[in-house]
Parts: C-alpha cells; sequence; structure tokens
C-alpha cells in the first residue's frame, strides 16, 4: 500500500517533470510526505472518520430481540454438567449459561420454557436424546436447577437478526490497494452506491487482516492462517500477500506436509508454491513416501510423481515399495490400479530377489496375482505389462564404474611394474566412496564399454599384447557378467557406443594396421555383424551418441598421428557429416557429453600430455575452450553425472632422468562444474589406472 498511497501524479505528456522532482533532496522529502501521509490516512481508518464503506465477511454474530437471550461469539460456552437430557424433560442450571456458537441448533417455535424441573407439553417444544433441538418462542428463559450435560448442540438463527462482522474502510484505499475492490467499487457494480458489502467466502478475521494490510502494509502470518490469507488474497488480488504467504509455507515444507502444500498450490493454482513443493517432494521422496499424508494422495497425483525423471532415489526399488504400500492402504479399491501404477516404476532396474521377496510378503491373493504375471512377463521379455528397456532415473543416485585398464608405476630409476586389471570400481557420486563389485572373467586394456538397456557391455581390448574379440555384460543388480559373442574383428582402442538398442564399434588397432569397419551388435539375437566402413581408418578416438547420431573426434589415422577433426554419423541413413574442428588436435583424449556439450579432456599431442579441455556445442557447431585441469592426463576415464563432469586416473609423463621418461599412472580425479566454470578435487581410485573405460548408471 505504501506503493499505491501518496503517489504524486504523472505529469502531462509532453510536459517538463516538476521542478521538486529534478534532484534527489527533493525526491527524498516527497517519498517522506508519501509516508507521513500513509501514517496519517492509518490513523483515520483507526478513528473510523470518513469511511465511506463497511466490508463484511464472514464469522457471523447472532442477536436475539431485546429482552431475551443474545448469543455472541467468544462470549457463549457450553459448560459440563451432570444433568440427563431424556425425552419430554429438559433441566436447566440457573445463571449464566455459555453456549458456542455453531453447537445449537434453534427453530422457531411457540412453546414456552419454565424454570425448574419441567416437563414440555407435545407440540410445543420436542428434546432428543443426546442433543437439543429448541423452538423459541415469545416466553423468555428463565434460570432453573438442572445442569446440561455436553453434547452435539447445534444453533440455528431464528427469528433474531444476523449481523456478521464488519470492516468500516474507505472506498478509494481498497480500491488502490486490491484489483477485486478496485473493479467492484469502479465497475458499475451494485456495490459501487452500497454503503455495505458482503462477502461471504471470506473469515471475519482473515478480511480483517487483508484491510489491515491495505492500509499499513503489516500483515502476521501463521500455521494457522497462510493458507486462508494466501487463498483470501489470492482472490482479492492482494499480490504482495499471496507472495509472501506462499515464501511462507515455502519454508515450512516438511516431509510430512509436503503433498498436503502441493494439493493446496495446485487446487489454487499457485504456481510458485507448486513448484517449490513438487521440487522438496521429488528431492525428499524417500521421507515423504513414509508419511501417513502418503497414503491418501490420489492415484492420478501418485502416478504424475512416480513417472518423474527427477526422484532423487538410492535405487529403483525405492518407488516399487513406495507403490505397494499406496496400493496396501485400501488393498481392496486399490489393486485394481497395479498394472497403472507399476507402469510407472522401472521394474526391470530392480534386483530379482527383492522383487521375489515382495511378491511373497504379499498377502492378498488378486494381487499377488497380478505381480506374478508381472514377474513372468518381465523373465520372458515380452514386455505386454510392464515396460522392458529403461533407463535409471536423471536424478536416481548415480554410480560411476571404471572398469578395466592398466597400472604402470616406478619402482626405482629403471624398474617399473605393470599390470592390467580385470577389476571394477564404483564410485557412489553421492558419498563420494569408492567400493569394489564382482570383477570382469580376463583383464581388459583399452576396450570398448558402453551402456544398453541398464547393463555395462564390455567388448575387445588388450590382453599380455593379444587383441580381443570376446566380450561380456554386467548386470549391476545381480551383480554379475555373463559371456557375450564376439565380435567379428578383434580390436582395441576403437569407439564403442550405444544406439537405437543396439551397439556399434567403430575403428580400432586391429593387429598390425588401423582399422576402419563398424560393427553392429544385436543384444536380442547375441550376435555381430559387419554394418559398413568409416571414411578413413582411425583409431585413438573419442565415440558418443547425442540425440540419435553418432559422433567420433580426433585420434589418429595412417596420414595423421593425431588429428582435430569432429564427423558425425547417421546410422540409419550411413551419411557422413564434417563438423567444425577442435581447437587442439589430440589423440588418447577422454570424451563425454554434458548439458548439451561434448567434452573433450587431456589426451597427447605429440610428445605433450595434455590438461587442455575444450567442449563443442552441438547447436551452435562451434568449439570453446574451457579451464584447464590441475593435472595433464593421457587415456584417461572420463564420466558425466548430475551435471557434473568426473575425469579419473590416466597417465602421465614422469622424467626418471636426463636419459629417460616414462609412462607412469595416476589415481587422482578431478570433476568440472560448468555452473562454477571450476575443477575440483574428488575422491582418488584406491590405486592408479588408465587405459579404462567409465560408464554411469
Amino acid at each position: 500500500m505504501a506503493a499505491c498511497v501518496g503517489v504524486l501524479p504523472q505529469p502531462a505528456q509532453g510536459a517538463p517533470p516538476p521542478t521538486s522532482l529534478v534532484n534527489d533532496a527533493h525526491r527524498y522529502a516527497c517519498k517522506s510526505y508519501a509516508n507521513k501521509l500513509l501514517q496519517n490516512l492509518c490513523a483515520l481508518w483507526h478513528s473510523q472518520h470518513f469511511c465511506d464503506v463497511e466490508i463484511s465477511a464472514g464469522g457471523l454474530s447472532l442477536k436475539v430481540r431485546p429482552g431475551r437471550v443474545k448469543v455472541r461469539p467468544g462470549r457463549v460456552k457450553v459448560r459440563p454438567g451432570r444433568g440427563k437430557v431424556r425425552p419430554g424433560r429438559v433441566k436447566v442450571r440457573p445463571g449464566r449459561v455459555k453456549v458456542r456458537p455453531g453447537w445449537v441448533k434453534v427453530r422457531p417455535g411457540r412453546g414456552k420454557v419454565r424454570p425448574g424441573r419441567v416437563k414440555v407439553r407435545p407440540g410445543r417444544v420436542k428434546v432428543r436424546p443426546r442433543w437439543v433441538k429448541v423452538r423459541p418462542g415469545r416466553g423468555k428463559v428463565r434460570p432453573g436447577r438442572g445442569k446440561v450435560r455436553p453434547g452435539r448442540v447445534k444453533v440455528r438463527p431464528g427469528r433474531g437478526k444476523v449481523r456478521p462482522g464488519r470492516v468500516k474502510a474507505h472506498r478509494a484505499v481498497l480500491s488502490a490497494g486490491s484489483a477485486y475492490f478496485q473493479a467492484m467499487f469502479t465497475g458499475g457494480l451494485s456495490e459501487e452506491t452500497q454503503t455495505l458489502v458482503e462477502i461471504k467466502s471470506i473469515a471475519h478475521t482473515i478480511m480483517s487482516q487483508l484491510i489491515n494490510f491495505i492500509y499499513t502494509g503489516d500483515i502476521e502470518i501463521t500455521v494457522e492462517n497462510a493458507q486462508e490469507l494466501v487463498v483470501a488474497a489470492d482472490m482479492l488480488e492482494i499480490h504482495h500477500v499471496v507472495h509472501v504467504g506462499t515464501n511462507f509455507l515455502t519454508k515450512e515444507l516438511h516431509p510430512s506436509n509436503a503433498l498436503g502444500i502441493y494439493r493446496f498450490a495446485e487446487a489454487h493454482h499457485l504456481v510458485e508454491l507448486l513448484e517449490a513443493a513438487r521440487d522438496y517432494i521429488f528431492a525428499n521422496f524417500s521421507e515423504v513416501v513414509m508419511e501417513d499424508e502418503f497414503l491418501e494422495i490420489p492415484r492420478d497425483v501418485l502416478v504424475r510423481i512416480l513417472q518423474s525423471e527427477y526422484l532423487r532415489i538410492d535405487s529403483e526399488f525405492q518407488v516399487f515399495s513406495a507403490a505397494m504400500r499406496w496400493i496396501g492402504q485400501d488393498i481392496t479399491m486399490r489393486r485394481r490400479y497395479v498394472f497403472d501404477i507399476l507402469n510407472q516404476v522401472r521394474l526391470p532396474l530392480i534386483p530379482s530377489k527383492l522383487l521375489e521377496k515382495s511378491i511373497s510378503d504379499c498377502g492378498d491373493i488378486s494381487l499377488k496375482v497380478a505381480l506374478r504375471s508381472i514377474q513372468k512377463d518381465l523373465a520372458s521379455k515380452r514386455g505386454s505389462l510392464v515396460p522392458l528397456y529403461v533407463q535409471p532415473r536423471i536424478c536416481a543416485r548415480k554410480k560411476i564404474y571404471v572398469i578395466g585398464g592398466s597400472k604402470r608405476e616406478l619402482i626405482s630409476s629403471w624398474t617399473r611394474s605393470e599390470c592390467t586389471f580385470e577389476s571394477v570400481e564404483c564410485f557412489d557420486t553421492y558419498r563420494k566412496e569408492w567400493q569394489k563389485v564382482c570383477p570382469m572373467e580376463i583383464g581388459r586394456i583399452l576396450p570398448g564399454i558402453s551402456v544398453l538397456n541398464g547393463r555395462i557391455y564390455v567388448v575387445g581390448g588388450e590382453q599380455e599384447s593379444q587383441i580381443l574379440a570376446n566380450g561380456e555384460v554386467y548386470d549391476p543388480q545381480e551383480d554379475v557378467w555373463t559371456n557375450i559373442a564376439s565380435m567379428v574383428i578383434p580390436r582395441c582402442e576403437f569407439g564403442l557406443c550405444a544406439h537405437e538398442g543396439s551397439l556399434y564399434a567403430f575403428g580400432g588397432w586391429v593387429g598390425e594396421d588401423i582399422g576402419g569397419s563398424i560393427e553392429k551388435y544385436d543384444p536380442v539375437a547375441d550376435v555381430w555383424r559387419l554394418e559398413s566402413n568409416m571414411p578413413e581408418a582411425r583409431f585413438s578416438m573419442g565415440v558418443v551418441e547425442h540425440l540419435g547420431l553418432i559422433y567420433i573426434v580426433g585420434g589418429c589415422t595412417h596420414s595423421q598421428r593425431h588429428l582435430h577433426d569432429l564427423l558425425c554419423y547417421n546410422a540409419v541413413t550411413g551419411e557422413w557429416q564434417n563438423l567444425a574442428p577442435m581447437l587442439t588436435p589430440r589423440s588418447q583424449m577422454g570424451v563425454a557429453v554434458l548439458d548439451g556439450f561434448l567434452y573433450v579432456v587431456g589426451g597427447t599431442n605429440r610428445h605433450t600430455v595434455l590438461t587442455s579441455v575444450e567442449r563443442y556445442s552441438f547447436e551452435q557447431n562451434k568449439w570453446f575452450e574451457c579451464p584447464a585441469m590441475s593435472v595433464g592426463r593421457a587415456s584417461p576415464a572420463v564420466a558425466a553425472t548430475n551435471s557434473l563432469l568426473y575425469v579419473i586416473g590416466g597417465d602421465q609423463t614422469s622424467e626418471v632422468n636426463d636419459f629417460y621418461r616414462a609412462q607412469v599412472t595416476i589415481a587422482h580425479v578431478e570433476y568440472f562444474d560448468p555452473n562454477t566454470n571450476r575443477w575440483l578435487d574428488c575422491t582418488s581410485l584406491p590405486e592408479s589406472r588408465s587405459e579404462a573405460g567409465a560408464v554411469v548408471i
């Protein structure tokens, strides 16, 4: 209201500004005058001088004719007594009887109530057990001797006059502070000339607070009145109160009330509050679903929550458990929705043992039959009841798997230790901890690694100077490796990516030469076949898939050791396209896609191990330089998740002496945050590693 009262009139178009507004001193004086005017207006309002309208809101007061009984809110109470209320008899205790509004139903009649222990004549006043209906007539209520037991007592207005709570105000001030009142008093409506305006949908106390805010700019918001204030202020278009109220409710978000606030915001179209409550539910999903409020939400709200990509969960089993808990709350009525609800759960990501245990623990026969049919559908890979091919949710707890690779460390000036890893290190991006999982059957250096349908495929690579063609697949839910068909051509230091449900292998080192062939793997038939050829044989490059296209960057060919070109391959049409080249030619680098950019990290350029990083905008077809890493790395493992770019291990050049330089592996890990444009250190590998692959699940 401070912005609405005491504002100086705008000068006419083309007229010079008033001289009093030319400098800051006069402008400050005008603001002081406006504040003083506002204070005077508030004092005038409190004195109720010159008020030209009364606003009547909810919170009614009942007034019975003079000389009879008056009942007013806050002054009428029912006290417990010992007397019994029986049909045909009423006992009234002498003294001042207090009755709470809303507890007594009064209907018009003609019977009289006499003092003492009296019998009510039939046809006059009827008294029923547990609650009393009194039909007041012309008689007066006189003191009696009995006591009245508390019960369900309701009061209905009779012939007495009903006067709602009223607040006196000024039309001009209300119109300036509320678009609702402005339309009411200036839009030609009947209220424009009325001295009493009734607004029955808003409680009297709430209306009083809002009018007080219009005059003073002050309002007190509590847990008890916040929702009523927001609804009323939204109706009256007092946007400042709506904003303050939604901020208050946002700060009060808790697992026990988040769903209630979400539904409140949705019902009243409060977009900011709706988004805040939704984000809170997603971020605290595991706590919210354990509250009783979760069990009462409608099915459509549950489906919207469960299908979100942004549930922050440790595993998909948490989503399944929440869905089953909701169904179990009213299993008779809700089991009919089991297929609709479980379609939102990514069941292939749930370990089969946990699913089996949940089915065994189910006590409802019909629900158990439905769950068994879903289990058989998953096992047979029919996919007729639930989706078979799913990816983890964007905000699910992600883990980075670092697979295979080698270790080279100096023992002395002329001696070094080397080994090939079959082990797999798993990094929890939430806890920032490393742990080992089931190892591969054989060790591999520079294999092809990719994720398809929630499983990790590892093929090819090198072991003890032998180029490999075989492969294996890892199931993270079961923690087991399984062999798959071998590639047509053995290869290492090649590119592998998933595209449209298949795997594509590009180029690589194929023995004594550089390969240029492309192979395609069908995971259903477990078969590799030659697909086509690259424009030029290449190895030690980076390969990624993005939005249906496959990108190949850098590497080595017969004609050039370190390339800077970027190629785009359309697997459907078989067409190749040259795109903008990198800023720095390189090979043996790490690559990953993050938030619409292709990042190229480290690598080698002639005899130099690079610290430089650059990224390519798919939208702009342009490269940009990024801050350099803290250390140079060749053949690092790179992974992108949770809007961060992780660079793990790699090779460095170690100056042993003036005559000898050796490539040694490192355990150092760092990550890049595009939002801050900074590199930060992260938990190091348990042991140094290079020439490994990294994927995120």
